[in-house]
């Protein structure tokens, strides 16, 4: 029966935002409050706050990545949305997401610095012409001025949620201040306070009056027609354990991820289906401030929602993600300083390694000329190339992993090569130096780049040793992965640990 209830009132909710913003471009001015609610936000009792910083005018919080579960956990009480389900086991890295929902004031300065036309339509260099946002909506709370030419901000409402933003919008905002949107799972661990996470149903809390508006409690100091509920200026209610507020309530945030149904699998540092199982449709979390009593699973910090790309809504806004900077300094190994580059989240060397003080193993320069070694690198044997990065602290032969990592980052195994050969995008900087054969034999040259991993295939009764592998990248878009003779000569690029 509660079940029932519960996708009546999505469907109410989802249909209202959904349908009832068709309206002339011509706006309706609206008659709005001129003071904002300044109470000061409720601090978390006796626990520590993540680390803070600023990020091109955004102020985020630094989210330590873990390990946790996802979806309907016991935490959540006796209901959760199906949509939720089942739960499943995700790691993260660390990552960073501001502590505020995007507000008016700062969504209006994008409008005005990007020169969206005033009806919200706007060329988007990924995507076309799109709608930001629904400045038809008597909801909104920014208008074009088409006196001076801007955008302007309702009076008193400057840092009340941004609203009738579209996910084109909110995806755009957050590459101009240098950011993302956050991946679904980044907003649930966030929400749920990461490492310092408590338990709770809410972000913050158990009790939803604390860190949530709700029907219940958003009926004054805002503005809006529907029902006389209102959204409320960012950070007037408690934060989370890690010091971010509105994770629950007051308006649902947009994420990257495309909308589709969970797996048991575990994963790690997910950004969704590649396609969406719902009518194209992307993740929206939180829950907003017309969440009604029944619909408080709504705001509950497993939820989940989604929307068309183009959709806008009176309780829909986001908030920005930012990577960790990947702290990747050049190489210093016996005098020479190696080039580094950072690809997705590794520090990779952009050089080939030209080191020939190792104790097991052998290595050449290619034809056996000195000058191939001081611009190429040497070609060493699996034995040598493993001595040698074992001599340089911080650094390693990459695994298989590593090269899937570095590959996944650049489209894949059947695309990645373009953008590793040298001059490509990557700035990784393969140099087809070709190879040496156990006969002594060099081959290659100028056509293809040979790379050992530290990873080996298992023994077998066909190959009772087991046998390295190595990665060919050349003149073709794919990385090819194969396992050869240990005692062939290959190029070394080390990856940071």
């Amino acid at each position: 029966m509660f079940r029932n209830i519960v996708s009546f009132f999505l469907l109410v909710l989802i249909t209202n935002a959904a349908y009832g913003q068709l309206r002339p471009i011509k706006r309706k001015k609206v008659v709005v409050r001129e003071t904002v609610l300044q109470a000061k936000p409720k601090p978390f009792p006796m626990l520590p706050k993540a680390p803070i910083g600023n990020t091109c005018g955004i102020e985020w919080v630094e989210v330590v990545g873990g390990t946790f579960q996802m979806g309907c956990t016991n935490d959540q009480g006796n209901y959760c949305l199906q949509a939720a389900k089942p739960v499943h086991s995700v790691t993260l890295s660390d990552f960073r997401i501001s502590r505020k929902e995007i507000t008016n004031q700062q969504y209006a300065k994008f409008l005005n610095v990007t020169q969206v036309a005033a009806n919200g339509l706007h060329n988007d260099a990924s995507y076309g012409q799109v709608q930001y946002i629904d400045m038809a909506s008597p909801n909104c709370m920014i208008y074009f001025d088409s006196s001076s030419g801007f955008f302007k901000v309702e009076n008193g409402l400057q840092h009340y949620p941004v609203i009738e933003v579209s996910w084109y919008g909110a995806n755009a905002y957050a590459k101009w201040k240098c950011g993302r949107l956050p991946t679904e799972a980044e907003w649930e661990y966030a929400a749920r306070g990461g490492s310092l996470s408590q338990q709770y149903a809410y972000a913050g809390s158990n009790n939803i009056q604390e860190v949530s508006w709700y029907v219940a409690n958003s009926n004054s100091g805002g503005q809006s027609n529907f029902n006389n509920v209102y959204t409320h200026a960012v950070g007037q209610k408690a934060s989370n354990e890690l010091g971010i507020y509105d994770m629950s309530g007051n308006v649902m945030e947009w994420c990257a991820d495309w909308y589709g149904a969970y797996s048991n699998i575990s994963q790690i540092d997910p950004t969704g289906p590649s396609v969406s199982s719902k009518n194209n449709h992307k993740v929206l979390r939180g829950g907003n401030w017309f969440s009604n009593d029944t619909q408080k699973v709504f705001t509950q910090v497993s939820s989940r929602f989604g929307a068309a790309q183009e959709h806008t809504g009176k309780g829909i806004g986001f908030r920005v993600a930012f990577g960790v900077p990947v702290d990747c300094p050049d190489l210093v190994v016996g005098g020479k300083t190696y080039k580094t580059v950072v690809i997705g989240k590794q520090c990779w060397m952009a050089e080939n390694l030209n080191v020939s003080n190792h104790h097991l193993g052998s290595s050449w320069c290619f034809d056996n000329n000195v000058n191939n070694c001081n611009t190429n690198g040497r070609l060493y044997t699996w034995n040598a190339a493993m001595d040698v990065s074992n001599q340089i602290p911080g650094w390693h032969l990459p695994t298989n992993a590593d090269w899937a990592q570095l590959c996944n980052e650049l489209g894949g195994f059947g695309a990645a090569a373009t953008a590793l050969r040298i001059n490509g995008s990557s700035g990784f900087d393969a140099l087809l130096d070709g190879y040496r054969h156990t006969t002594g034999s060099f081959s290659d040259f100028g056509s293809n780049s040979y790379f050992w991993s530290a990873t080996q295939a298992a023994a077998s009764i066909i190959n009772p040793t087991q046998i390295p592998f190595a990665y060919d990248i050349g003149w073709s878009a794919n990385v090819q992965g194969f396992n050869t003779d240990a005692n062939w000569g290959f190029s070394v690029r080390l990856v940071k640990d």
